[in-house]
């Protein structure tokens, strides 16, 4: 790859992302790659049946620009992840390509900007997408102090997006070995990214000083949640004033330097 394209993609222009399979039209952004045409073409022709007008549109804009400036990222996550029409997964497309491009949000948005586009048979961007999740979440989870912290959170992301993955191993080593460098570029991009406190909250620590904070309370924070996938009941303690804690900027670059030569050994010989 010449260093004039990745300089390009790492500026994230995008008349540069034609190659990874996002092409720019002159009134919209489109999701498709190389023999997906036709897909894009149907998926369009169905978002145009629907009912959503211009105004709605803009509300649901609206709304995901309103769950982003919250502190917690959750319900983003949810309802992005669950548009209600056709019309509310072309427009959360765009606003997932957008904020992954901007580093916004961490492994959670390119996890979702995933998602989406694998739904929609966008597959090989999809894979990218995913690639740059699986380094960026990886890379953010060595910043946190209690390591503990981190529970599943990375893992329940992979294994619901296996598919994915498995079609990033299906294509050709030029396109493999391109993508890799591509995500190792765009994630470099933002290596002054603040650390994602959704990865380092919880864990060990936070339980000790949660408890240790509020021993003679008699009503703690916390409230039950319902939660299928786990057994029994799941009580959830929440204290915005206890913080996450993370290691210091140097330890996590010397770290990072090393999760990313070793995520470029693995990805490069994966089967």
């Amino acid at each position: 790859m010449s260093r004039v394209i990745a300089k390009r993609l790492v500026n994230a222009d995008a008349q540069a992302f034609p190659r990874l399979g996002w092409h720019r039209g002159a009134a919209d952004k489109r999701y498709f790659v190389g023999g997906h045409h036709m897909r894009f073409l149907a998926f369009i022709a169905i978002t145009l049946l629907s009912a959503v007008t211009s105004a709605n549109a803009d509300t649901y804009t609206a709304e995901l620009d309103t769950l982003a400036s919250k502190s917690d990222l959750n319900e983003l996550i949810m309802r992005v992840n669950q548009p209600r029409n056709p019309e509310e997964l072309r427009l959360g497309l765009e606003w997932l390509r957008d904020k992954s491009i901007s580093g916004f949000g961490g492994s959670r948005i390119h996890y979702s900007y995933a998602f989406g586009l694998f739904g929609a048979g966008v597959r090989d961007t999809s894979a990218f997408a995913h690639l740059l999740a699986l380094l960026t979440g990886r890379v953010d989870a060595a910043r946190c102090k209690d390591s503990s912290a981190l529970g599943d959170k990375l893992q329940g992301w992979d294994h619901n997006l296996a598919q994915i993955f498995n079609h990033f191993l299906s294509l050709g080593p030029a396109q493999r070995k391109e993508q890799i460098s591509l995500a190792v570029a765009i994630e470099e991009k933002h290596g002054s990214r603040a650390p994602d406190t959704w990865l380092c909250s919880g864990g060990l620590s936070y339980m000790v000083r949660f408890f240790e904070k509020h021993k003679n309370n008699p009503n703690p924070p916390a409230h039950e949640i319902q939660d299928p996938s786990r057994l029994g009941r799941t009580i959830i303690v929440e204290d915005p004033d206890i913080k996450p804690e993370f290691v210091a900027d140097e330890e996590w670059n010397t770290r990072r330097k090393q999760l990313v030569a070793k995520f470029v050994e693995q990805l490069s010989t994966a089967k």
